[in-house]
């Protein structure tokens, strides 16, 4: 599955507008993704790389953006989490089933 495929399969994992759509913006170690929704809100997504980081690992990094916020240290994009709660979220192909 392409990348952007993924990305936009994994908008369904998240609390967002309908018809929202991803374009990309970055590729490195990470994809970086504007979301964006027919209002003109936009968001960020990051599709990591599979193995690259664990998920507790990505969810201390958001923990830790959302309190230097919260804590007034630093203005941060504030992490948006799924459905579920979480803030890391596994997206799967559904041709080979990978994370």
């Amino acid at each position: 599955m392409v990348a952007t495929q993924l990305a936009e399969q994994a908008l369904g994992l998240y609390d967002l507008p309908r018809y929202a759509s991803v374009h990309l913006v970055s590729v490195s170690e990470n994809e970086i993704y504007r979301v964006e929704a027919p209002s003109g809100r936009r968001w960020a997504m990051r599709v990591q790389r599979r193995g690259y980081q664990s998920k507790s690992s990505l969810g201390s990094e958001m923990a830790w953006l959302a309190a230097l916020r919260r804590d007034g240290v630093l203005a941060t994009q504030i992490p948006v989490a799924g459905l579920d709660g979480e803030w890391v979220q596994v997206a799967h192909d559904p041709d080979s089933g990978e994370a």
